[in-house]
């Protein structure tokens, strides 16, 4: 698979990773019915032994244990790669009104990581990405 990739018309450049691994992310994507175009920009995905998963603005990083063997199987990889990438669009394809308004309906103790200490699902843009995936 190349370095780059175009999934489901979200522009995906890929660091490190086996080939199976990025064809995981790809097929995450594939595999939604979410239109992930409307994230709109390029989002770099990063794949290494981390044990971890996470997202910023225009990257991701992902586990290749969990991509290239999927010990929990397909749904629950798929998952987190959708999770990851819905942060994207959190940041990208929504604005600041939108984004308040989606704290009021999923609520949350904050946007995203304005309060830290909090738990994981108290921020509202970790809730809506839960959500999107």
């Amino acid at each position: 698979m190349p370095a780059n990739a175009n999934a489901a018309d979200t522009s995906v450049v890929f660091t490190g990773g086996s080939d199976t691994a990025r064809a995981q992310v790809v097929a995450a994507l594939q595999g939604s019915i979410f239109d992930w175009s409307l994230v709109g920009q390029v989002v770099t995905v990063e794949i290494r032994d981390c044990g971890c998963a996470g997202a910023r603005p225009g990257a991701v990083v992902l586990d290749e244990t969990m991509l290239g063997s999927q010990p929990y199987g397909r749904a629950y990889t798929w998952g987190i790669v959708q999770h990851e990438l819905a942060h994207q669009v959190w940041w990208f394809a929504l604005d600041d009104e939108q984004r308040r308004e989606l704290k009021g309906v999923l609520g949350g103790s904050d946007l995203c990581y304005e309060q830290p200490g909090l738990p994981h699902d108290a921020h509202a843009c970790e809730r809506f990405a839960s959500t999107l995936a």
